[in-house]
This record gives C-alpha cells, structure tokens and sequence, in this order.
C-alpha cells in the first residue's frame, strides 16, 4: 500500500512499520480468505482498513464511513494514490439507516468497526439484519461504552461465533528493524512505536471477531440470510 505521510487520531510509525494493531494481523488474513464482496468501515479514520482491504480484496466495493471531514479527505487521497477510489467510498457519519442501507441480502459482507463506543447502539441486527450474515471485527470500548461486551454477546451469540482478542504487551525487542542504526533510536521511541501509545493502565484494548455460525470449520460460508 502506498501511504500518505499522516495519520488521524491513531500513531503514524506503526502503520508504516507494518505492526499497527498486529493483534489483528491473523484476522486480517482470515478475513482475506473468505473474499467478500463489500466492506463496511466504520471509524475509518484516514483509511488504513478501507484502502488496504481494497487492495487485499479486490472484488469488494469499500464503504468507509468517518464523520471528521479532514479524515474523509485523506481516505480519498490514500485511495487515490493506491488506484482504488472507483471502490472506495468515503461517507460521513454511519447512523443506524445509513448501516442498514448499504447491506442488501445478495452481499458477502465484512464490518470493521472501531467507532469509540458507538458499536454499543449502532450494532444492533434487530434494526439492521444483514448484519446476521456479516462478519464483524469491532473494536470493543469498555470504558466509553459500560455494558458493551455484554451487549453485543446478547445480540450476537445466538448467530455468531465470537473469539475475543486481547491487546499484547509489548517491548523495544517487538520492534520490526534491528539494524545497527536502530541502536541509536531513544528507547521511548522504540517503546512508543511498538506498543502504538496504548498503554495498559490507560486503556487494553480488546476486539470481537465475529463470524456467522454457519460458515464451515474450513472458514468459507455462503448467505443463508437468517433473518429471511
């Protein structure tokens, strides 16, 4: 992916050192595996998910809903450069219609959602049941959200398996390079770019990766449209 030289609201270097969010990386690939046709970015900051998985997934048309303006301009600026605005969308704020709207029944969908506690009302598949035939990885915010984990269990366990991935610690030896000239890095950089100034006595992430129950053990599923 050819980047920008900024970020929105998230840690640059981790971006371009290939290790943002690693926790994730596995269910990146799963995610690419099974071929979606659309994805549904919800938070998408300046557009690592929406550009990236438009590159990996090649069929799918991106919707990458962010509400800050300046972000949306530089989602279409990262698509541009990476040849992939004819399928990259950049919307505004998602609202429960908007969620809805984007979802019909003849789509494989995949939902990436890191919408600052906002999963906890927008998430809902009795408003919007596509997202029973979705696969969800939503980043799950306890602290702006109280509530949250049990919420979408309650709403999701009936139709999805959910793995929950946790944040790992991290040190300056995680780091990607260790050439001669990293030695002279300050340390506190080092530390910094790895752990993606999440700090665990500030905020441990956690993510629910969420993926309909009848897809095979093989990881392939074709719609069965459960709320027909």
């Amino acid at each position: 992916m050819q980047y920008i030289e900024q970020s929105f609201a998230s840690v640059f270097e981790p971006k371009l050192l290939g290790i943002y969010e690693r926790e994730l990386h596995e269910t990146i690939e799963e995610a690419v595996r099974l071929g979606f046709t659309q994805v549904v970015d919800v938070g998408a900051a300046e557009g690592y998910y929406a550009v990236g998985l438009a590159l990996r997934l090649p069929k799918a048309t991106v919707w990458a809903f962010e509400k800050n303006e300046r972000a949306r301009s530089l989602i279409r600026l990262i698509a541009e450069r990476n040849n992939v605005s004819d399928r990259v969308h950049a919307m505004g704020l998602c609202r429960t219609e908007d969620l809805a709207a984007i979802m019909p029944d003849n789509e494989k969908t995949l939902v990436v959602c890191d919408a600052e506690g906002a999963e906890a009302t927008l998430l809902n598949p009795q408003l919007i049941p596509g997202l029973r035939d979705s696969c969800l990885i939503v980043e799950v915010h306890t602290k702006t959200a109280p509530g949250v984990v049990e919420i979408l269990r309650n709403r999701f366990s009936s139709t999805h398996h959910i793995r929950t991935i946790e944040q790992q610690a991290r040190t300056e030896l995680d780091y990607p390079y260790q050439s001669f000239p990293v030695t002279f890095f300050p340390r506190a950089y080092i530390e910094n770019a790895v752990s993606e100034f999440r700090q665990p006595w500030q905020n441990w992430m956690i993510w629910f990766w969420m993926k309909p129950k009848y897809y095979g053990a093989n990881g392939s599923g074709h719609c069965h449209h459960l709320h027909a």
